[in-house]
């Protein structure tokens, strides 16, 4: 499990805003760069990425521990 793992599962029991936080630092780079390939826009790219963890918040009770958080 890499860094990213660890810290969504502690975010899912904790409700920990820094938690969170180490999942975006981790995750978002490549999650803006497959933005960018998919919109060809960086403002939208950006809205993207957003609406990805936003959605990831709102669901972050279907994620099964163990498993890596990127792909989910």
């Amino acid at each position: 499990m890499t860094s990213a793992d660890h810290a969504f599962d502690s975010y899912r029991v904790s409700g920990s805003p820094e938690d969170l936080a180490r999942v975006f630092d981790v995750c978002a780079p490549q999650l803006l760069l497959l933005a960018n390939h998919v919109a060809g826009d960086g403002g939208v790219a950006e809205d993207l990425v957003q609406m990805t963890f936003l959605r990831a918040i709102e669901i972050a009770h279907t994620f099964e521990s163990g498993r890596p958080v990127q792909p989910w």
